[in-house]
């Protein structure tokens, strides 16, 4: 007589099918919600358990998360004091309230870190540049003597990968008299194409029988420099640079660094693109004699993604900004706004809130939101931003610069 059938194991097939669904969860958990998330939770989420640390600190999740910053990110910047401290501000949310920028939010790394006292224990406290969360910057140090460059991600804090080192590139020697700081600059940025940064040092040489312009560009993929000479064109004029030395950076737009400069009386733009590294070519401004004067007549800045210059008139109180719809299309520069200030002058523009106010640096080291379809614009003040010597565009990320310059391989 044959036994009765046996009913299946229904406890083991729930068993196994409850394990399956975790551990699709856990690989959707890891694959498309993680990299959607803001840099500063994910190193916190590191402590959940080893495998989330594993995979939020490898090289692949941070490209992968870098491919969602466009989504993650409204308008921020990083900031700088003169102790060394890194501050953000996402700001591009908001109106009036600023109640979410709570010291322990915003604060991301302080002066507690290896490279943040150059040789003589002075702060390295200009911040060149942002780009892809990776910030780059230089001691003050590097006016007087040797110097390197520290290419940091302040989100990854104290991280053995935060931070590198890259020493100045031979021939780029700084004057010691401050009166000649105005023939150098720096800039900053990333090519997708390449999948490479570049750091760029220029210099207007004073001697009218050198080249115009040279450039020093290097690579974090060779990791080394390169020289890029300007023939001279003028005979007579020597290129000076137009901004303050505090904001005398490149302004990256469109994988496109750019610099104010006069010539003379004449007044234009010097671009360098980072993608084909040719020739520096020369942009013209919204109008002759854009801006009052020779020297510090304008200011170049990127407000959302866009180009813009400001001409500055009546010794620095009165601010006419213009900026290029359509990138490269000289009939395309708009005037923006025309406004007076007699009590601060502004030192930097940056972008635009959802309810059109502009974020602005202005001379008192201090941050504000100014509306400026206002007569006179109505501005607030940014609370307790205060002492910021350096600001710039910014996204937080999880690039390590030991990863993008190859040297996490090299142990």
């Amino acid at each position: 007589m044959s036994s009765p059938p046996q009913s299946p194991p229904q406890k083991k097939q729930k068993t196994a099918t409850k394990t399956q669904f975790s551990d699709i969860l856990e690989d959707i958990i890891l694959s498309e919600i993680l990299p959607r998330l803001p840099a500063k939770t994910l190193v916190r989420f590191k402590s959940v358990s080893r495998e989330w640390k594993s995979v939020i600190s490898s090289t692949q999740f941070a490209k992968t998360h870098l491919t969602h910053l466009p989504s993650l990110s409204s308008r921020s910047v990083l900031t700088l004091d003169y102790s060394c401290n890194f501050e953000a501000l996402d700001y591009g949310d908001y109106n009036l309230d600023f109640c979410r920028f709570g010291p322990n939010d915003r604060l991301i790394a302080s002066n507690n870190l290896d490279f943040s006292k150059g040789p003589n224990n002075e702060p390295f406290n200009w911040l060149v540049g942002s780009c892809n969360g990776l910030a780059l910057l230089v001691p003050d140090t590097c006016f007087k003597s040797d110097f390197r460059f520290v290419v940091y991600n302040p989100v990854l804090r104290t991280d053995a990968d935060a931070f590198i080192e890259i020493q100045h590139p031979q021939g780029f020697n700084i004057p010691t008299d401050p009166l000649f700081y105005d023939n150098l600059s720096f800039g900053f940025g990333y090519v997708s194409s390449h999948k490479d940064y570049y750091i760029v040092a220029i210099k207007f040489p004073e001697c009218l029988t050198r080249p115009e312009l040279v450039a020093f560009v290097y690579s974090f993929t060779t990791r080394e420099w390169k020289i890029k000479e300007s023939p001279r064109k003028d005979q007579e004029n020597r290129l000076v640079l137009q901004d303050y030395w505090v904001n005398r950076i490149g302004v990256l737009v469109k994988e496109t660094l750019h610099w104010g400069i006069a010539i003379g009386e004449n007044k234009c733009i010097v671009v360098f693109d980072l993608i084909s590294q040719g020739e520096f070519t020369k942009m013209e401004l919204p109008y002759a004699d854009f801006g009052e004067g020779v020297n510090f007549a304008f200011s170049l800045c990127c407000l959302n993604d866009c180009l813009c210059a400001w001409g500055i008139y009546d010794v620095g109180e009165v601010v006419e900004m213009w900026t290029m719809k359509e990138y490269g299309v000289q009939e395309s520069w708009t005037m923006l706004f025309r406004h007076r200030s007699v009590d601060y002058y502004c030192r930097d523009f940056f972008g635009l809130t959802k309810s059109e106010r502009v974020l602005v640096s202005y001379s008192r080291d201090e941050l504000m939101l100014a509306d400026f379809s206002r007569d006179p614009p109505e501005t607030f003040l940014v609370p307790e931003f205060v002492d910021k010597v350096c600001v710039v565009d910014y996204v937080q990320s999880l690039v390590s610069p030991l990863a993008v310059t190859g040297r996490e391989e090299d142990g």
